[in-house]
């Protein structure tokens, strides 16, 4: 995962942009859905405070994309820790710290905060407190569904224009 931030930024890829967008959101939400999940399964009563304080605090970053998503990385790592399964917490670190890396170069080309995201994300959080994994995932699933056909567009535009890479070949 260390390498993502890197390659992307590069600017040059085996796929086209299109594809490596998709592809690269379908891992997000992969990640959020077992988020969601792991939270709903095993997340003791009173642990999804964080999650809550953390989305409560995003309402006022509508308008700041970098905020925005570094704040929705802390919000669904915090719904990994509320499991308490401490070997998929330690899994999920490891890529979102390279997330939030890719995320801060991008986000603010891209100037994107999905609309509804503060009630979308309360919804998922109640489904959760309601330990209906399967809602919960169903929830994230389609929400990020939606979030993506608006994104891949704009992602497209930023990946396609991104500076081409000092010196040769592409990092791998």
């Amino acid at each position: 995962p260390a390498l993502l931030p890197a390659y992307v930024l590069a600017g040059r890829f085996d796929r086209p942009v299109a594809i490596l967008g998709k592809e690269l959101l379908h891992v997000r939400t992969l990640l959020a859905v077992e988020a969601a999940r792991l939270a709903a399964l095993y997340a003791p009563a009173g642990s999804l405070d964080g999650a809550r304080k953390i989305l409560a605090s995003a309402k006022e970053l509508e308008h700041d994309a970098l905020a925005h998503v570094e704040r929705e990385l802390d919000f669904f790592r915090a719904l990994v820790q509320s499991s308490e399964i401490w070997p998929s917490v330690w899994l999920a670190n490891a890529f979102f710290a390279p997330m939030r890396e890719l995320q801060a170069a991008l986000a603010p080309m891209v100037q994107h905060v999905p609309k509804n995201h503060q009630r979308e994300m309360n919804k998922l959080l109640d489904l959760i407190e309601q330990r209906d994994a399967e809602g919960a995932t169903a929830h994230v699933r389609a929400f990020f569904d939606r979030v993506d056909v608006e994104l891949l567009g704009a992602i497209g535009r930023v990946l396609t224009s991104a500076p081409p890479p000092q010196g040769k070949g592409s990092p791998r």
